[in-house]
């Protein structure tokens, strides 16, 4: 499976491989043997240049890409990084596209925008936390993502353990609570479907329509607000990607 579009008369083209000229990553079970695994990598052509690239998103190797997970991983990597060169290349069309960079643009554009708010949300939580000079707050792990501990349940958690917390949470950081509450009223949690949002489709622009149509519907089109809470995830999002994005 492989993705190929063009541009302006330039052809991208991505081409997922398993890298045997590398140590195998494991083996798995085949019948009563065991069978090497590989990991799972792309290459990458575009103006007759080319890379190469790990997948972000596989955890393990495989055997071949007919692999049930690889198939639901593939697609999903591909068009994200046809996204990324699209969207760059779009931001700079008298520049040559530097591939040697493409790694770390990839490696951050892809992550989820859910996790990009969550993280964000968390590390500002902790430095309220911090705030209170709570001798609790030392053995508190933000960080803990399992099961349902998200950042609101880690909210309520300061509230009880910290008096007075909510004097440390301002404004602007209840606002992008709001935020990030209608962000999940809106998407769910998709985090595991590879059919999330990332941060490169909020940048080309797709995610950001609909997140506002999302908040139409929420906030009975009340421009004002619906203004904000875009304004509010791309802050967020840029924050994220100041030292990765490519600028006109």
């Amino acid at each position: 499976m492989s993705g190929t579009i063009n541009m302006k008369k330039k052809k991208i083209t991505i081409k997922p491989f398993l890298n045997t000229y590398l140590d195998p990553v494991g083996t798995e079970s085949f019948g009563k043997k065991e069978r090497d695994i590989y990991a799972l990598y792309y290459k990458i052509t575009y103006d007759r240049r080319n890379t190469q690239l790990k997948s972000y998103y596989t955890t393990t190797g495989y055997w071949s890409l007919e692999d049930s997970i690889a198939q639901q991983i593939i697609p999903f990597e591909v068009k994200i990084l046809t996204k990324i060169i699209n969207y760059e290349t779009s931001l700079t069309p008298d520049r040559d596209y530097p591939l040697s960079g493409l790694k770390l643009k990839y490696e951050t554009y892809i992550e989820s925008v859910e996790y990009t708010l969550d993280k964000f949300l968390r590390t500002k939580l902790w430095k309220a936390a911090q705030r209170t000079n709570h001798p609790y707050h030392l053995a508190f792990n933000f960080d803990n993502y399992l099961g349902r501990m998200n950042v609101f349940t880690l909210l309520e958690i300061c509230a009880k353990l910290f008096p007075d917390f909510d004097k440390y949470i301002d404004k602007t950081f209840r606002q992008e609570l709001e935020c990030f509450k209608l962000y999940h009223k809106i998407f769910g949690d998709k985090q595991f479907d590879y059919n999330f949002a990332t941060l490169i489709d909020w940048m080309d622009g797709t995610h950001q329509q609909a997140f506002e149509e999302g908040l139409k519907k929420l906030l009975k089109n009340d421009s004002g607000l619906i203004a904000l809470n875009k304004a509010l995830v791309h802050r967020i999002v840029l924050e994220r990607l100041k030292n990765v994005v490519l600028e006109p």
